[in-house]
């Protein structure tokens, strides 16, 4: 999956890290979050690193493909 940075954080994470990942993990609740629905363990294709997407509305990036 392709993704594209929406604020400075994930535009600056993308930057670091790429803009394609690959998803690890499909959940309907974290323990960081109250907020509940389809989130997304990501591993980035460029270097491992990982990152949790929120798949309807996250803050910091809007997935493109």
């Amino acid at each position: 999956m392709e993704f594209r940075g929406k604020s400075r954080k994930g535009k600056t994470r993308i930057r670091e890290h790429g803009s394609v990942w690959s998803c690890v993990v499909q959940t309907s609740s974290v323990a960081f979050s109250p907020l509940t629905g389809l989130w997304m363990l990501l591993k980035s294709e460029k270097d491992g690193a990982t990152k949790w997407f929120r798949a309807n509305g996250d803050e910091d990036f809007e997935r493109l493909w």
